[in-house]
């Protein structure tokens, strides 16, 4: 870092609008989103020659760990955006970023005027564990809609996430319990296979048979579910 900075080392930029987003954190955002002016201050740092070496450096600026958050073109070239990331759910405020100049090859490294901080950690945005739990319990319990859900948080007191997060999670929870919505030949030939050895317990079912046509004109398949006891029942029957 240069120890003098003159007037044209030290730029003003723009940061992104905070947003109500549940996505993945490590998703580029595109420059297309709604920008805002920021009193944040950036140094010039480095030049380098070309593209790759400057992004071989900023990814481990300093020994620190950064992620890119942000691509900007602007006329003086591409901004891309980078945040340290010393730790998941991390909320440190430093900010680098490499300006890919329109006018030649070379990239120069920007240092936003703001110091690391590595104490605090960025609010939760998802369901907390135990109102996992609470939900999960209520699912077992009959209430398997968002609604209900929300309502039954709601008489217990209990804090309410948002109903898009209450939905997204029981998809989720649905296809745990419940395996895919839709499913194919082949996962039923496997389901069939692992279903097949007999049990010892007499009233646990077990495949006895099965048979799988797996032809895309007319697929078909048949199963043959049952029991020791059912079995034994049967031999013992003059009717079946």
């Amino acid at each position: 870092m240069a120890a003098a900075l003159s007037d044209d080392d030290i730029v003003s930029t723009y940061t992104e609008e905070a947003t109500d987003d549940d996505g993945d954190a490590g998703d580029i955002i595109n420059s297309a989103k709604k920008m805002r002016a920021s009193s944040l201050l950036y140094e010039k740092v480095k030049v380098f020659s070309d593209g790759k070496c400057a992004e071989e450096e900023a990814v481990k600026y300093n020994n620190f760990k950064w992620t890119c958050r942000k691509i900007n073109d602007t006329e003086q070239g591409t901004k891309k955006y980078y945040k340290c990331s010393f730790k998941r759910g991390s909320n440190c405020p430093a900010k680098i970023y490499l300006l890919f100049h329109a006018s030649n090859f070379e990239v120069t490294l920007f240092q936003a005027i703001i110091q690391h901080d590595h104490t605090t950690e960025s609010q939760q945005t998802g369901i907390p564990i135990e109102v996992k739990n609470v939900i999960i319990e209520l699912f077992q319990n009959g209430y398997t809609t968002q609604k209900s859900i929300l309502y039954e948080l709601d008489k217990l007191k209990i804090m309410q996430p948002k109903a898009s997060q209450i939905s997204s999670f029981l998809v989720t929870l649905r296809k745990k319990l419940y395996g895919p919505a839709q499913i194919s030949l082949n996962y039923i030939k496997n389901w069939c296979i692992e279903k097949s050895i007999i049990p010892n317990d007499p009233d646990e079912c077990f495949v006895a048979n099965y048979y799988i046509k797996d032809d895309d004109a007319d697929p078909l398949f048949r199963l043959f579910v049952t029991t020791k006891n059912l079995m034994k029942n049967c031999l013992n029957s003059n009717h079946v």
